[in-house]
């Protein structure tokens, strides 16, 4: 069924190089439902024995008996090509380096042990990799050598974990990862990659339309490297035209019902006939271990309605099995029980996120997430549980966002909601990430609209006290704010905003030419008093802000005297006392400031060449530099 709704295409070349035999092998196999991949390249030395045809046949059978694309597969996969080389390794140590891709045609995950490589290409780009179980890739990672040695390095053939090897054997097993259209995977083996860099693979994938084309394009690329000898070398080239969607994924859950009342009454019926209660017995138990199989599978492959009925049916079953207090099958009977709690927390927690009540949600995840950790003291290995953590965090992330948004408090929503959509993102969940990062762009639409109405408000205070060039300033940082929230997240109330404060720009700009000069100095005077104010209780921000204002207006009125001293005084702000020198500066500065208000440019001149001096003796290079610019407007003043 997926297999026929979906288009996956794949080519491959094995060549024995300079060599007379070729220690490469791949196969593959596409079944309805599922899709095996596996290359392998024989490390050994016995030159009788086929060590990666074996190992890749081992994982071809396993895969016909039990299809699936899940972790557990593919260790059981890895395992038993491993098992197969062990025990073909009579007289002599069988060993080969591998790589295994499995799919149901709409996700992918692989496994590896060796330095068998694997490539994921997405829009151009290599987005997945495998990492070589070899010393050279653990030097890499450590930082003891650069990455793009680890092809050159002379420990890029000592493994550290390959098929066939003596002691634990313990593949890398990757997350499942969800295929799009248009995706490509490359896998090769050490031939390869020791004549073919990343630059090169995505070169031949550019000027590819089909997956032979990038295998004789490589190889192309191998034959011309003039190399003495060419090791053997296998290229395989899988090109992602369509994945598999289900055109009945809303009905799943109706039709596993409708199946489990089905077997309800089947049930009923072979009771009915009188099977004995062995045979019965014997039954449930092995619904209830397949169904619980099924539903961890499911679990792992993020389909988790799906997985919630399978835990159903294992519950189902398992009430149904009798057995004694300390046997084995008790104690698995308790393991299904808090798979089926868990699921049921799962359940509601979904349906909470569609109604988007994320406290219920979060609360869910978290009872979800002590089953969990019951099941791993059990020795469960649960590897979803990870993702049900993120699951958590991002609903607490949520929760918080909505009790900001309750609250107006739009920054602090938009960065829960921000957050929210990372943590999404992590795992690949495309509907919770698109919610999340919606309800942001919003959150901080709001925030910069509600800083604009609170600039707004400080100008029409402004205005009403006579500081129509500070209403002005507010006016503008206002409208700063509303064409943010309009342009940058599509806020629809700021238009009629920028529309109503243009108005009001315009009154302001108007009252502030219609002031005489004695009207500016006289508000500059009140910047200047205000000022004085802040940097008295050390609030200099404020202080600077409020002589810059002074300034201003002082300079529309053609006071330059003033204007000078503005220019002091702020210095004397933004300096302050940090050593014997800049204390000596900062007096010099203020004694120039009282000059400039006598007309004594002279010794006020003098004063601020002093305070120059000191900063320069105290290092402070940039305040010199102000006072020196501050020096060179007094000399132009005097001179005109």
């Amino acid at each position: 069924m997926r297999k026929e709704n979906s288009v996956f295409r794949t080519k491959f070349i094995s060549e024995p190089g300079s060599y007379i035999k070729n220690q490469d092998y791949f196969a593959f196999v596409e079944l309805e439902d599922f899709a095996c991949y596996c290359i392998a390249d024989g490390i050994d030395e016995d030159i009788t024995r086929e060590s990666a045809k074996l190992a890749v046949s081992a994982v071809i059978a396993a895969f016909h008996e039990n299809p699936g694309c899940s972790k557990g597969a593919a260790k059981r996969y890895m395992q038993a090509a491993h098992n197969e080389l062990q025990r073909e390794s009579k007289e002599a140590r069988l060993e080969a380096s591998m790589v295994i891709l499995l799919t149901d045609y709409k996700k992918a995950l692989w496994a590896s042990a060796g330095n068998t490589r694997l490539f994921g290409i997405r829009n151009g780009n290599i987005k997945w990799k495998t990492k070589d179980t070899s010393l050279s890739q653990g030097m890499a990672e450590k930082g003891d050598i650069p990455i793009d040695q680890v092809e050159y390095h002379e420990e890029r053939h000592n493994l550290y974990c390959y098929l066939g090897q003596a002691g634990r054997f313990k593949p890398v097993i990757g997350k499942k990862k969800k295929l799009e259209d248009g995706d490509i995977f490359v896998l090769y083996t050490r031939g390869v990659w020791e004549s073919v860099g990343n630059a090169e693979l995505l070169d031949s994938l550019e000027e590819a339309s089909d997956p032979e084309s990038v295998c004789t394009g490589l190889e192309e690329v191998i034959l011309s490297s003039q190399q003495d000898i060419v090791e053997n070398y296998t290229i395989v080239s899988i090109f992602i035209d369509k994945i598999y969607r289900n055109p009945k994924a809303g009905k799943q859950k109706k039709y596993i019902k409708i199946g489990m009342a089905v077997a309800g009454v089947l049930g009923t019926l072979l009771l009915t006939f009188g099977l004995v209660r062995y045979n019965q017995n014997k039954s449930n138990l092995e619904t209830m271990n397949k169904s619980l199989e099924n539903a961890i599978g499911y679990m792992n492959e993020d389909s988790y309605d799906t997985a919630i009925s399978e835990f159903e049916k294992a519950h189902i079953a398992a009430e149904k099995v009798k057995a004694g207090k300390n046997s084995k099958t008790y104690k698995k009977i308790e393991i299904v029980d808090l798979y089926y709690k868990m699921s049921l927390n799962l359940s509601e927690a979904r349906t909470a996120f569609g109604q988007e009540e994320y406290k219920k949600c979060y609360n869910k995840y978290s009872s979800a997430l002590e089953k969990v950790s019951q099941l791993e003291k059990e020795k469960e290995e649960v590897s979803f549980g990870k993702d049900l953590e993120i699951y958590q965090k991002f609903a607490n992330s949520m929760e918080q966002a909505e009790e900001a948004l309750a609250e107006k408090n739009y920054e602090k929503a938009g960065k829960n909601f921000s957050e929210a959509g990372k943590l999404a993102d992590s795992i690949d969940a495309t509907t919770e990430k698109t919610k999340a990062e919606e309800e942001s762009k919003n959150a901080n639409g709001n925030h910069a609209l509600q800083n604009g109405d609170e600039s707004k408000a400080e100008g029409e205070a402004e205005m009403k006290a006579g500081a129509y060039q500070k209403a002005l300033n507010s006016f503008q940082t206002a409208r700063n704010f509303y064409t943010s929230a309009k342009d940058d997240y599509g806020n629809t109330d700021a238009e009629g905003r920028i529309t109503e404060l243009d108005i009001r720009m315009e009154d302001a700009n108007n009252k502030v030419a219609k002031q005489t000069n004695g009207e500016l100095e006289s508000e500059a005077e009140k910047y200047e008093q205000a000022a004085a104010e802040a940097q008295a209780a050390g609030d200099y921000e404020t202080a600077k802000e409020n002589y810059d204002m002074a300034k201003q207006l002082y300079k529309q009125t053609g006071n330059t005297d003033m204007m000078a001293q503005m220019d002091a005084k702020k210095e004397a702000t933004e300096s302050g006392p940090s050593s014997e020198s800049s204390e000596k500066a900062l007096a010099a500065l203020l004694s120039a400031a009282e000059y400039l208000s006598r007309g004594d440019y002279g010794n006020a001149i003098a004063n601020f060449d002093d305070a120059r001096k000191y900063y320069e003796e105290a290092g402070m290079t940039s305040e010199a530099s102000r006072v020196n610019n501050i020096l060179t407007q007094m000399s132009g003043m005097i001179a005109g």
